[in-house]
């Protein structure tokens, strides 16, 4: 399990706990060429754009690989109507090999967000140098302590 599943399930974890309701939506296992070829009107994603229409919140998880967040994503925010992330409070969590990348959440990501109707993003967390540590056997403390102050 990559280290952003690993977040989004310790924080959905977390979450439910406080009898929240909450949902994982994994753009990966959304349909390819729907997400490819702009299918806007695909029946196979009502159901994913449903759940996000009735959401107060979204947690927003993504890789970042040479200064950007992930395609798949980009693909997939690109199909949402377009104040879909209108009144939403949202929180964005990045990881990365390095922090040299730390300011393509707020250069590249935000932007789109606030686009689709985004006012409420808060602060973001971006965890780098976990797949290094991981790697090479090390223990994860780069992010660790962040990540711990946003699950209490």
């Amino acid at each position: 399990m990559n280290c952003c599943f690993k977040s989004i399930w310790a924080i959905n974890t977390d979450i439910s706990c406080c009898n929240a309701q909450t949902e994982i939506i994994s753009v990966r296992d959304l349909p390819a060429e729907d997400l490819i070829f702009g299918r806007y009107d695909s029946p196979n994603l009502e159901p994913t754009k449903a759940l996000i229409a009735k959401a107060d919140a979204l947690i927003i998880v993504t890789p970042i690989y040479k200064t950007a967040y992930t395609g798949v994503l980009k693909a997939f925010l690109d199909l949402l109507p377009q104040k879909a992330l209108s009144g939403k409070v949202i929180l964005l969590l990045a990881t990365a090999g390095t922090i040299a990348h730390l300011l393509s959440v707020d250069y590249a990501l935000k932007p789109v967000l606030s686009e689709l109707g985004a006012r409420y993003i808060l602060g973001s967390v971006y965890f780098a140098g976990l797949a290094e540590a991981q790697s090479s056997g090390g223990t994860r403390t780069s992010g660790r302590r962040e990540f711990d102050q946003v699950r209490k």
